[in-house]
């Protein structure tokens, strides 16, 4: 093969790959978006109201009550369709023993206020540990996902 030739085979080469990190570089751009609005949001939340976040949704308790929720404000404006309606979620402890929580998920539509909702958590834990005094560590009202 003339050096030509091979040098003129190379200039190919390395043009095409030119065009394909251009066209890899149009697609980060066009993909780019739907990860932007998650690390938007994370960097929205200070490290206090992660780690509120966290405890209020994630975090291990010795007791669920009620069926689990996916929280689903950041979906509001623009997926309206995706959100089933205002729940709370709220966090009991007993009475000289934080340690020993217990998370009550309140579905969407089953309360209309704050107060109703502790109400409604404290009456599902006393039968659930009858003669237990609960004291709130944390309640959150939020949106749902369907």
């Amino acid at each position: 093969m003339k050096p030509r030739s091979l040098a003129f085979i190379l200039s190919l080469a390395v043009a095409a790959l030119g065009r394909v990190d251009g066209v890899q570089a149009q697609l980060s751009q066009a993909e780019s978006p739907a990860f932007q609005g998650h690390s938007a949001e994370m960097q929205l939340r200070t490290e206090e109201e992660e780690r509120r976040r966290r405890a209020l949704f994630f975090d291990g308790v010795r007791l669920e009550i009620g069926k689990p929720e996916v929280p689903c404000d950041h979906l509001a404006r623009s997926k309206p369709h995706a959100v089933a309606g205002s729940a709370y979620v709220v966090i009991l402890g007993l009475l000289g023993r934080d340690e020993d929580r217990l998370r009550v998920w309140l579905a969407p539509g089953s309360t209309q206020s704050a107060d109703e909702a502790l109400e409604k958590a404290h009456d599902l834990a006393g039968q659930s540990r009858q003669g237990a005094v609960h004291i709130l560590i944390d309640m959150r009202r939020f949106l749902a996902c369907r």
